[in-house]
């Protein structure tokens, strides 16, 4: 009798840590809410979490508000493959996910643009929402600690 391999195979197990920097990412919310799209922008494996950036598509406060929009990385429409709407990433609403909630490979939706990271840098330095401390620190997450 012939010995199967097949039968002892196990899945590999998705690593969320293993996700880019800069990948948009899907993350499901509870209570029935929409899920919502998140930017990785660090991680932190010692508590088990990504540094994100939320993105969005809700647009009414940035074009009733100009003067906040150098504040934030907006992609128009179809500029992005898999954002199919005007989208913008928030530096000011950046927080940990703990990898438990990315459960899998389906959630990554793909990498912005080689431009993003500067373009990143140039709207945390230009947001007026951010407190100089908390710019600091965003900075420091993008560039390093000499970026302060």
């Amino acid at each position: 009798m012939r010995s199967s391999k097949a039968g002892s195979r196990h899945p590999t197990k998705f690593d969320p840590s293993t996700i880019p920097r800069y990948s948009v990412i899907r993350v499901p919310m509870s209570f029935g809410m929409r899920d919502k799209l998140m930017v990785i922008v660090a991680h932190n494996p010692e508590h088990g979490a990504a540094i994100c950036m939320k993105a969005t598509s809700q647009m009414d406060f940035y074009r009733n508000n100009p003067d906040t929009q150098p504040g934030v990385v907006l992609y128009p429409a179809g500029t992005v493959p898999f954002l199919p709407e005007d989208t913008v990433i928030q530096p000011d609403n950046m927080f940990a996910i703990e990898y438990g909630t990315i459960d899998n490979a389906t959630r990554v939706l793909g990498a912005l643009p080689e431009d993003f990271h500067g373009r990143l840098v140039q709207a945390v330095t230009a947001s007026i929402t951010l407190a100089e401390k908390r710019r600091r620190d965003i900075l420091k997450c993008l560039c390093g600690p000499s970026s302060n």
